[in-house]
């Protein structure tokens, strides 16, 4: 009964307009507080769209940074594809046109941090591809080494610096086709000795291997004449060669299999 009287005196109000006045106060009171709360609602919603977005910026960017990254390592492989085709590209080459019969087996180079002399380098490849001790390992017509020990996936190359390889070489010029015996200096340099006074040998002649010591493939390049000494307390002089390979600067050498 109460409820239906108060609805009867509220719309005999508002058919009078009694209401317009507190109406009016109400509206001019809450009209900056509908105005705020309506702001803030705009506000708030644009930060979730801009916080959307960014988290949409961030997700795209992710994706450009691996596809870049993907992109890099593409790049990087057809670059070493290409340098490594260039190199078999050469190698072939030369063994189409020259002397090569043997066959040749690509490895990489791994350095030898157990070496601390600096004569040897470790190879990646082993028993497994064919590899075997006294394996030579050339660079174009260049002697770089010689395999000095095997594993299954692994060989240790020892190079012409080092004492352990000993080599018998002729001097390339046909003027003077002096022989000698060279071996590694110190790891330095590699070292011809037992070259005869009265034989003749210049700075800048190639020294290239003779084949005679059974264990070298002949007419390989051992290295260039840099210094010819003679002392007077020995009967024969020696010369000093310098390879024409940087071994510090190896990256892939090829293993001559079936010597």
């Amino acid at each position: 009964m109460r409820i239906l009287l108060a609805s009867i005196f509220i719309l005999i109000f508002g058919l009078l307009d009694l209401f317009d006045s507190p109406r009016s106060v109400f509206h001019r009171f809450s009209a900056p507080i509908q105005y705020g709360l309506r702001h803030s609602a705009v506000v708030l919603k644009d930060s979730f769209k801009l916080f959307h977005n960014l988290n949409d910026i961030r997700k795209q960017n992710l994706f450009l940074l691996k596809e870049n990254q993907e992109l890099k390592g593409v790049i990087v492989d057809l670059k070493m594809a290409e340098e490594e085709n260039e190199l078999l590209r050469s190698q072939l080459k030369l063994k189409n046109e020259e002397f090569f019969d043997k066959e040749l087996l690509m490895a990489l180079v791994m350095g030898n941090p157990n070496d601390l002399t600096g004569t040897s380098l470790v190879l990646d490849k082993g028993t497994r591809q064919g590899v075997k001790v006294g394996d030579n390992a050339v660079v174009g017509n260049v002697l770089v080494g010689v395999v000095s020990d095997v594993s299954e996936e692994r060989c240790v190359m020892d190079l012409l610096v080092s004492p352990q390889v000993s080599i018998t070489v002729v001097n390339s010029e046909p003027a003077s086709r002096a022989e000698g015996l060279a071996r590694g200096d110190l790891g330095t340099s590699i070292k011809v000795t037992r070259l005869l006074p009265g034989e003749k040998v210049d700075e800048g002649d190639i020294f290239v291997s003779t084949g005679r010591d059974g264990r070298i493939l002949p007419g390989l390049v051992i290295g260039q004449v840099s210094e010819v000494t003679l002392e007077s307390a020995e009967p024969l002089k020696s010369a000093v060669l310098s390879s024409l390979v940087e071994y510090s600067r190896l990256e892939k050498v090829f293993i001559i299999l079936g010597l």
